[in-house]
């Protein structure tokens, strides 16, 4: 099951579709584009109140999100479970 988080506008398109396998990050403003993460390549889920962010190597990807959407809250909650499930643990631990 695909969750998605839009944050668009008529001049870009800016979405987080969370997916069985990882995730895809679109933002077509600037410099953007569509980009495809597997969890294991996630180093850190950040979550704030109205955005998450996560970080794949030295960059980091932001969307806005709002706080009253079921839609949003399990799209970000499905991010850090396969994020957490796939961590790479140091030293066995």
């Amino acid at each position: 099951m695909n969750l998605r988080i839009s944050a668009g506008s008529l001049v870009t398109n800016h979405y987080l579709e969370v997916t069985d396998t990882g995730v895809v990050f679109c933002e077509t403003a600037a410099f953007g584009g569509i980009r495809n993460f597997s969890y294991e390549q996630i180093d850190a889920v950040l979550r704030g109140p109205t955005s998450v962010s996560f970080q794949v190597g030295g960059e980091t990807y932001r969307i806005p999100i709002k706080p009253d959407s079921a839609a949003h809250r399990a799209a970000v909650a499905r991010l850090v479970s396969e994020a957490r499930r796939t961590v790479r643990r140091v030293g066995g631990v």
